[in-house]
């Protein structure tokens, strides 16, 4: 059965996805942080949200067959859609830089277009590429998260909390390359993860969720100081990163508590059409904008 308010959070994100490549400096930067720049990382929740349940469906011997099925199921909702969207860019790369197909240009560009593939890239350079790659990194290592979290819930949200708020450290006032790096890391994104984890299964206001819940007055806190006085910490990421997490949080459970749980109107249908196909509609902006960027602009 579908969840129908995920569906219409996720069908609000993909449209602010689209908004905020297309129109951000239209906007209000308090508008543009707590509304529009939380598409992102409620996906990211979400990818906690969705792998717990997924994962959740067996026990036992069932489990690592169900952890197999999982990559299989991601294997064909993220990346094949994304290898036949990047092919289609790869080849109007070819037609941009007039690339001759001959014999010389066929291991440089074979080796180019696999790269970039694997790192979640369009070869054209286009809006929101370093989300491929997190989505990427997050199928890997999410077996491994959901484990430790199945074993100790509460510690391993805090425990993720910790690496998050050390990979931030590190990519502050680590080397360039380090740095560099940071942006198209899951790390950034491991507390969002677990919350999403957290809730998986009970998403209700009540005593569980109370102190997770109540830090998204800090969250708020530090959004409004961040647009007021800028980086003024050492955290990454602006509206996007663990201290604002819990304000992300907040905007799912307000959502999957109170929005609309059947499809009885043709605004709420349009919306879960959006949310179901939120990841095949990003691909597809991917590579809109890389072919403005470079075939118009």
């Amino acid at each position: 059965m579908r969840n129908i308010p995920q569906d219409i959070l996720k069908g609000l994100a993909i449209i602010f996805v689209i908004i905020s490549h297309a129109f951000s400096s239209f906007f209000n930067p308090y508008f543009l942080g707590f509304i529009i720049s939380q598409s992102i990382p409620v996906f990211i929740l979400f990818m906690g949200f969705n792998g717990f349940n997924s994962l959740e469906k067996s026990e036992g011997k069932e489990k690592c067959k169900n952890i197999g099925r999982y990559y299989n199921r991601a294997y064909h909702r993220i990346f094949v859609p994304f290898f036949w969207l990047s092919l289609l860019a790869f080849i109007f790369y070819i037609i941009k830089f007039k690339i001759p197909i001959i014999f010389p240009n066929l291991l440089p560009l074979t080796k180019h277009f696999f790269y970039q593939l694997f790192t979640g890239h369009y070869t054209l350079a286009s809006q929101g590429y370093y989300f491929v790659t997190l989505v990427f990194q997050f199928i890997i290592i999410f077996p491994l998260l959901y484990l430790a979290f199945k074993k100790h819930s509460k510690k391993a949200v805090y425990f993720l909390f910790l690496i998050n708020l050390a990979f931030e450290i590190f990519a502050r006032f680590g080397n360039q390359y380090f740095i560099d790096r940071w942006y198209i890391s899951v790390f950034r994104f491991l507390f969002l993860i677990a919350l999403g984890m957290w809730i998986a299964k009970d998403w209700r206001f009540n005593k569980r969720n109370k102190f997770l819940v109540s830090c998204s007055v800090i969250s708020v806190i530090y959004l409004a100081c961040y647009y007021i006085f800028g980086n003024f910490f050492f955290i990454q990421g602006g509206a996007n990163n663990l201290f604002s997490a819990s304000y992300t949080l907040l905007l799912v459970m307000l959502g999957l508590n109170y929005l609309p749980k059947e499809n009885k109107n043709i605004v709420v249908r349009i919306l879960t059409w959006f949310g179901r196909n939120c990841f095949i509609i990003f691909l597809i902006q991917m590579l809109v904008f890389g072919l403005v960027n470079n075939f118009i602009l």
